[in-house]
């Protein structure tokens, strides 16, 4: 069953290229045949690598001379496509996946760190590490990006190798190097309880009761179907992670466009409210038509008034004499004057009127701005304010 799954998953895959070297460190009971080296890895040579062929096959070893333990991986310490980690994106020819993955019994490592996105690439690393307990012989796949601890974990292996000592090809070699580079000093009380749990685990695991023969089969099986239920569980559990993330994040965005309408909304009906505030004003002080009547008024009343008093004795009509007094002149002297002071007073009252609601529109205008500016900072306080988006079944990430 896991060789189908592997085999189908493996076909959806697309291929993207990337620069491919490899590593080979081998240790011998005599020291002079050791290597440690890192080369450039081309298509054509690399099922030659993995059946140790032509260029690669293992050298002829004189009497008594047994190979130790050794490290062979292929490298990819400097992947630089922008979807080299993305789902269903592989490195390699999907024939040399296939090719990488053999039945015997086998120390499986596999890590893969590649759930980061950033300008629009992928980053990340991957490694993938098999131990042959009947040969000693660590082989494995290697990628990571620049930015990765991959460049200086190869290197500090290769320094290792350097020391000719047959622990320096161990098959827990590198990754012990990598967790070592993630890992700070205040981790290292965890890692020693880990490592004392795995040593009760070993030991208890030793203890185990011998297997029947007849059940070999059916305990292979049943453990093959558990592990991949287990596998199921915890990839629908990240899953479920993931959504829950998701519908916060989706309800913050909701609550952040309700505040925004919200905004809109109050800065419509806060001109509104100021163009009618307005239009009220300039209604209560300004109107032409009475103004227009009471400057006729003023014009017109004063001679009509004169007119009237002096009619009785300055003016003679009769037929027989018909005549205009010699006294008219005062009837001008007065009402000239008289009409250019009611004037000069009605323009001097206007005027001034006009001032005065000039200086109201100019705080009616200053009250409308601070009342909008303090309107808009309370929204925008509100909008801004802080949103807790975990809502998992797991904790966040403590900083």
């Amino acid at each position: 069953m896991d060789d189908y799954m592997f085999r189908h998953y493996v076909g959806e895959c697309r291929v993207v290229e990337e620069a491919t070297s490899y590593i080979e460190m081998l240790n011998y009971s005599d020291p002079t045949y050791n290597t440690s080296e890192e080369h450039a890895l081309t298509s054509d040579e690399f099922d030659n690598f993995l059946r140790r062929r032509g260029a690669f096959e293992p050298p002829k070893l004189r009497e008594g001379v047994k190979l130790l333990s050794g490290i062979r991986l292929v490298v990819q310490k400097n992947a630089k496509d922008k979807d080299t980690f993305a789902p269903r994106v592989i490195s390699l020819p999907k024939e040399a996946y296939g090719d990488m993955d053999e039945g015997d019994r086998h120390l499986q490592i596999i890590h893969r760190k590649s759930d980061v996105r950033k300008k629009g690439k992928t980053r990340g690393w991957e490694m993938l590490l098999s131990h042959n307990f009947t040969t000693s012989l660590t082989t494995g796949f290697i990628k990571g990006t620049p930015s990765s601890d991959i460049p200086a974990a190869l290197h500090h292996m290769l320094q290792c190798g350097s020391q000719h000592s047959p622990t320096t090809a161990h098959g827990l070699l590198l990754p012990t190097i990598m967790l070592s580079l993630d890992l700070s000093p205040a981790h290292d009380q965890k890692q020693r309880d880990a490592r004392d749990w795995l040593r009760r685990l070993e030991n208890a695991v030793s203890l185990r009761d011998e297997v029947e023969v007849q059940e070999r089969d059916l305990l292979r099986l049943h453990a093959s179907i558990t592990a991949r239920l287990e596998f199921y569980r915890v990839k629908l559990t990240g899953l479920e992670n993931y959504v829950h993330t998701t519908l916060a994040r989706l309800k913050v965005q909701r609550e952040a466009l309700y505040n925004i309408m919200s905004q809109r909304e109050a800065r419509l009906n806060l001109e509104i409210a100021g163009e009618q505030r307005r239009i009220a004003h300039a209604s209560k002080r300004d109107s032409t038509a009475m103004k227009t009547i009471s400057l006729m008024g003023a014009v017109f009343l004063p001679g009509t008034y004169l007119a009237s008093v002096f009619s009785t004795s300055f003016f003679d009509f009769k037929p027989t004499s018909s005549r205009v007094a010699s006294e008219l002149w005062i009837y001008f002297i007065v009402t000239i004057p008289l009409t250019a002071a009611i004037v000069g007073s009605w323009w001097w009252w206007d005027r001034r009127r006009e001032a005065q609601f000039a200086r109201d529109d100019e705080d009616l205008e200053k009250n409308i701005d601070k009342m909008e500016k303090d309107i808009m900072h309370h929204l925008r306080k509100r909008t801004m304010s802080k949103a807790h988006t975990w809502n998992t079944i797991s904790a966040p990430p403590r900083p």
